[in-house]
């Protein structure tokens, strides 16, 4: 498949911004950090406890703990009390051990969780319509949820919708696998996509999830990573809008012309 012939099976759904699941990841690792903190900090309190705690005496002067008594007992009426349990540290490890037995339920049940809703998004159609527009990072991902839909005046918004369907839809040009549009598919829809790309902008091509096929993002044309940058756009199908040494992509549905060079 090349760039603008991409499909891609639900296998990741991004439920999320940055912003929330960076605040999230936070949180899985900060309750099991502290508790395991506090664990250590109780373990090492109540072994610095027991290092310091005085012999035990027999609580009767003059009586030996243990007196040679012919029954191997101490004298009636003063049984030696047995030495008093080390307390220090208890409330740490209590409270360690807690939160880092929280912070595990909480690790299945989110993945439990993870695992369910992408089983969803294999039988659910996206919630995209026609004329809008996605980030190239949901369609790398596999699943498109309805935080992925941008704006397509947003440089980000690198792929228009131009058609949904079933299982089995062919895109515009009438083609499936081999066709010159995005085309995103899961177990119950297809969706086709033409490239929304804006001039004065450079991109870039990176890899798609699990070694899929490439997608597009939106970089600075001063960055390394360029490969090229759109000089002109044209809402028609027609090879003779670019200039000569450009570079032009054309689809006639929708009709729209591309004319992209080196991006510095």
């Amino acid at each position: 498949m090349t760039l603008l012939s991409y499909t891609a099976s639900a296998a990741l759904l991004a439920d999320g911004n940055a912003a929330e699941n960076f605040g999230r990841l936070i949180g899985l690792l900060l309750f099991p950090i502290i508790g395991i903190i506090l664990l250590v900090i109780g373990l090492h309190d109540r072994s610095k406890s027991r290092r310091a705690q005085p012999p035990y005496q027999s609580p009767v002067p003059g009586y030996p703990l243990y007196p040679p008594y012919a029954g191997r007992f101490p004298p009636p009426g003063y049984p030696p009390a047995p030495p008093p349990r080390p307390t220090a540290g208890r409330g740490l490890i209590i409270g360690g051990s807690i939160l880092i037995a929280i912070s595990l339920v909480a690790v299945v049940i989110r993945a439990t969780m993870a695992a369910g809703d992408s089983s969803a998004a294999e039988n659910v159609p996206p919630p995209v319509k026609i004329g809008q527009c996605i980030t190239g990072e949901a369609m790398a991902s596999g699943a498109i949820g309805a935080h992925d839909i941008t704006e397509c005046t947003n440089a980000a918004g690198v792929f228009e919708v131009v058609s949904t369907g079933g299982r089995d839809a062919a895109c515009p040009d009438g083609a499936k696998a081999d066709t010159d549009f995005a085309r995103w598919t899961n177990d119950d829809s297809t969706v086709c996509f033409i490239p929304n790309l804006l001039v004065d902008h450079c991109y870039a091509t990176v890899q798609g999830h699990s070694a899929r096929t490439d997608t597009l993002r939106s970089v600075l044309c001063t960055e390394k990573s360029a490969e090229f940058k759109v000089l002109q756009r044209y809402e028609m199908a027609d090879y003779n809008l670019c200039p000569t040494g450009a570079h032009q992509r054309i689809w006639t549905v929708p009709p729209r012309t591309y004319c992209t060079g080196p991006p510095r």
